[in-house]
């Protein structure tokens, strides 16, 4: 993007939970989110949270919170199911868990 770290982390950041977190819009999207696209903006250097989405503790564990996610997050399939989800993630993460962010 052009910018120093301290440019983007002013600019871009803000602190959650004792860490920085990539801000969000007035409609909760990620800044580095290209709405028109539909991609990051920040692909290749985006943090490991970032890609680990959506594979997180949550959506793996609770069948609930998958459904929730998936009706809200565009890059999820629609017609996947919560156990095509997990096999997904075993079949080509290896089964990897998400990182611990805290």
């Amino acid at each position: 993007m052009g910018l120093s770290v301290e440019e983007f982390s002013n600019r871009f950041t803000e602190p959650q939970y004792g860490l920085l977190s990539i801000k969000t819009d007035d409609e909760g999207y990620c800044l580095m989110h290209d709405r028109k696209t539909g991609l990051c903006r920040i692909h290749e250097a985006k943090p490991p949270m970032c890609r680990d989405w959506p594979f997180f503790h949550g959506l793996l564990r609770d069948r609930e919170v998958f459904e929730e996610a998936k009706a809200a997050c565009p890059g999820i399939d629609p017609e996947a199911g919560w156990e095509e989800f997990k096999a997904w993630h075993r079949e080509e993460i290896g089964g990897r868990p998400p990182q611990n962010y805290f």
